[in-house]
């Protein structure tokens, strides 16, 4: 039992605040509950009241405005049954109203109702009576008021009552906060001791875990790291504590094993030649041998934990992440910084070992002073052959690129020559058929001469055809567009009859409201009245149907104009086309006849041309043979500077292979 003390306090303290959560969300959602049930009271008892008064006061509109004693009759049977409704209505809310302001607003609610079914009921009675005019005037003064009053005190009612369920929300919030804070204060003095006694022993626990922690960092002896643990309970908490002291002892036994292995280390470093520097993940020196004390001048407790990147700037973690990048293994020249500033070449090696878990980089370092030196000399003696091999090098590649230069700009003249004489021969030949085509375009412009006279003719008939088509067209257009305006003053008129129907209708209604006021007086009149009003619905109906065959026509009429003005135009597009044509049939037929004059004279100019190529043609052919000659000398001038260039590359290639490194 003891073993869970610990599991007991940790429910304890998570299952109080779990406990009176739930309890808190049960008694909030009761809250909620209750004010969403008074708001649905309200607003059912708003539906339950409204809607059947407004349907009451429909009826007795429609009743006074009845034409035949039986639907007066219907609508008395309506009312009655609403009115009954409404009652019910009343009493049943009566027993919840609430506050006393509640009350008193439902005690004003049903006195207003009340005068108003005997408003109600006193227009039911005027129109039985058929006294039509005061029934008449009592539902829209009197009974319409009293009807806006009944509205007036429902609202104060509702308004009385959303107080009311406001007023239970806050009050239920106050208790619903008393609650909670109580709940939260008892919760926080119960957690606090819970944790109290828990978290006391892990507190002790952790101390003893960071004396520890800071007397092996410092580098204590084993004797000094003696900790004790001040925990005595018999739960979790006392069996970590009691494996705690069994971590330390074994702790204490490994520093011991660990101090020996790092002594017998150190001597072996010692006692080699060449300097050892031990450098950890993060780049800072770890282990500082004799010999890399007298290679870069400073003491071992000055390196340790000192940036490597300060003594080996080729080490530099910051380069790589990684301080190989493919070195491991290898040896290469880099400059170490000595205590003084001064940069002096070694000879490094970089490997990589665990130890403990740990990865460390060892850098070995070798000094090579007087190996630089002589490779300095041999560096000097090896550059002045190197700078003679290039100026050889380099004058060869000029005499090779002049000579190709040349080469192949006579290339380009052989071409050209021989291309001269292939287009001189095509000229020949071009000109000899160009005379012949010169003879049978002259023929041909000789019979285009004729057929163009003979179309420039059915041109012109043409152009009178078309003239008369474009009379008559504009004539059907002047037609239709006195059509249009005919059909326009006939819409007017329309119009102007419309107008007065709609006037006749208007004073038919107000005759028949005179007719009413004077009773039985009036009841001849009211009959023409109404006559009237159907002859002047008749005339607007006509007006309408009259209208509407206009809009018809004057739609056809706009087609007809829109299609007569594309017939002109097509019509004055058509000759204007024509007479271009004409025209050009006369220019084209002027032309053809210039070119067959022309033609003649080019078949003459042709031959003369013939025989001045035929000479042009022999001297090029003369041109061509030198041409090749040079070419034949220049080949062989560039042959030679390529054997120099092939020489001066051999030579530069063995003054490479023996130079050294840079």
């Amino acid at each position: 039992m003891r073993k869970r003390a610990l599991l007991l306090k940790l429910l304890l303290l998570v299952c109080i605040p779990v406990i009176t959560l739930i309890g808190m969300g049960i008694y909030g959602m009761l809250i909620t509950r209750s004010t969403f049930s008074d708001a649905e009271n309200v607003q059912r008892a708003t539906l339950d009241i409204s809607g059947p008064f407004n349907q009451l006061r429909q009826l007795s509109l429609l009743m006074v405005i009845a034409p035949n004693e039986e639907l007066q009759f219907d609508f008395d049977q309506q009312q009655q049954t609403v009115t009954a409704q409404l009652d019910e209505t009343i009493d049943l809310w009566s027993s919840d109203s609430g506050s006393l302001q509640g009350k008193t607003a439902f005690k004003d609610l049903a006195a207003s109702w009340q005068e108003y079914v005997r408003l109600k009921d006193f227009t039911v009675e005027k129109v039985r009576e058929d006294y039509r005019e005061e029934a008449f005037i009592n539902a829209i003064e009197a009974e319409q008021q009293q009807f806006v009053d009944v509205g007036t005190k429902l609202k104060a009612w509702t308004d009385a009552k959303i107080r009311d369920t406001r007023q239970r929300y806050v009050s239920a919030l106050w208790v619903y906060g008393a609650i909670v804070a109580l709940v939260t204060l008892c919760v926080a003095l119960i957690g606090m001791v819970t944790a109290r006694r828990i978290f006391r022993p892990i507190e002790a626990l952790k101390n003893t875990a960071t004396r520890i922690a800071q007397q092996a960092e410092s580098g204590a002896d084993t004797e000094a790291m003696q900790s004790q643990i001040d925990v005595t309970s018999q739960d979790e908490l006392g069996q970590l504590a009691s494996a705690l002291s069994q971590m330390v002892e074994t702790l204490r036994t490994a520093l011991q094993n660990i101090s020996l292995e790092q002594s017998q280390t150190e001597a072996i470093l010692n006692s080699t030649a060449d300097g050892i520097i031990t450098i950890g993940p993060g780049g800072n020196v770890h282990g500082f041998n004799a010999a890399a004390e007298r290679l870069l001048g400073y003491g071992r407790q000055e390196t340790i934990g000192r940036s490597i990147s300060q003594l080996l700037p080729e080490l530099d973690r910051r380069r790589g992440d990684d301080f190989s990048n493919g070195h491991y293994g290898g040896e290469r020249e880099v400059a170490a910084v000595t205590k003084g500033g001064e940069r002096v070449p070694i000879a490094l090696r970089v490997s990589r070992m665990e130890d403990q878990g740990e990865r460390l980089t060892i850098a070995t370092l070798q000094d090579i002073t007087q190996r630089k030196q002589a490779e300095a000399d041999r560096l000097r003696i090896s550059g002045a052959i190197r700078n003679a091999v290039n100026r050889l090098s380099e004058a060869s590649r000029h005499i090779l690129s002049s000579t190709e230069s040349q080469l192949s700009d006579t290339q380009q003249q052989a071409a050209a020559v021989t291309q001269t004489l292939t287009s001189m021969a095509e000229v020949a030949m071009t000109s000899e058929q160009a005379a012949e085509r010169a003879d049978a375009v002259a023929e041909s412009a000789r019979r285009s001469d004729e057929v163009g006279r003979a179309g420039r003719e059915a041109i012109e008939n043409s152009i009178q055809a078309m003239g008369l088509l474009q009379q008559e067209v504009e004539s059907i257009a002047e037609t239709i567009l006195s059509l249009a305006e005919q059909a326009q003053a006939i819409g007017e008129i329309t119009a102007t009859v419309n107008d007065i129907a709609e006037q006749t209708n208007v004073l038919a209604l107000n005759a028949a409201v005179e007719a009413s006021r004077a009773g039985e007086h009036g009841r001849g009149f009211a009959v023409v009245a109404s006559e009237v009003k159907s002859l002047a619905g008749e005339a607007k109906k006509a007006t309408a149907q009259v209208r509407h065959i206009l809009g018809e026509i004057q739609m056809a009429t706009n087609n007809s104009v829109l299609a007569t003005e594309r017939g002109t135009g097509a019509v004055t597009e058509s000759s204007q086309v024509i007479k271009q044509a004409g025209e050009t049939i006369a220019s084209l037929n002027k032309t053809l006849t210039d070119s067959a004059r022309n033609a003649t004279q080019i078949s003459a100019s042709a031959r003369q041309q013939m025989i001045g190529i035929q000479q042009l043609n022999e001297s090029m052919k003369d041109i061509e043979d030198v041409a090749s000659r040079n070419v034949t000398s220049i080949e062989q001038i560039e042959q030679a500077a390529k054997n120099l260039r092939e020489l001066s590359d051999e030579l530069e290639s063995l003054t490479a292979q023996h130079a050294p490194d840079a």
